[in-house]
């Protein structure tokens, strides 16, 4: 593929967040430093996620060529973009999570938001087309 658009790419992080999705939890040992004054880290990390997100069980099972996909998405592009925020909206539309929901976290009317979400898949594509085909 020499040339990326915008389509792609946004298939290619909608895939990724469906394989984020339908991989196996990652388990780590418990350690005593990983704990804050004798809360559970886990259970931490499980209540910021959304109800919605909760509640989503995987509905397919990842292709060897689909997991690729997922850690070319999540490993190589995802670092293009500087701005933190617009790979945390990105990943977050990708995943089906409403404009309102989002834009409610971000504290930003919607068409901002929208804005922000085309902006950041032009700039991600742009630099996908700037990269040398080895690296992509």
């Amino acid at each position: 593929m020499t040339t990326w658009t915008v389509d792609v790419v946004e298939e290619w992080i909608v895939i990724a967040t469906k394989v984020d999705r339908a991989l196996p939890p990652v388990r780590m040992r418990r350690v005593r430093a990983q704990c804050f004054y004798g809360t559970d880290t886990e259970s931490l990390l499980w209540d910021l996620l959304n109800e919605d997100m909760k509640n989503i069980e995987p509905r397919f099972q990842p292709t060897n060529a689909q997991v690729s996909q997922w850690e070319t998405v999540v490993l190589r592009w995802l670092p293009l973009l500087e701005n933190r925020q617009d790979v945390h909206i990105l990943w977050l539309r990708a995943s089906g999570v409403g404009w309102k929901k989002i834009c409610k976290k971000f504290h930003f009317e919607r068409h901002t938001g929208m804005r922000r979400y085309k902006q950041a898949l032009a700039t991600l594509t742009a630099e996908l087309n700037r990269l040398p085909q080895s690296k992509k």
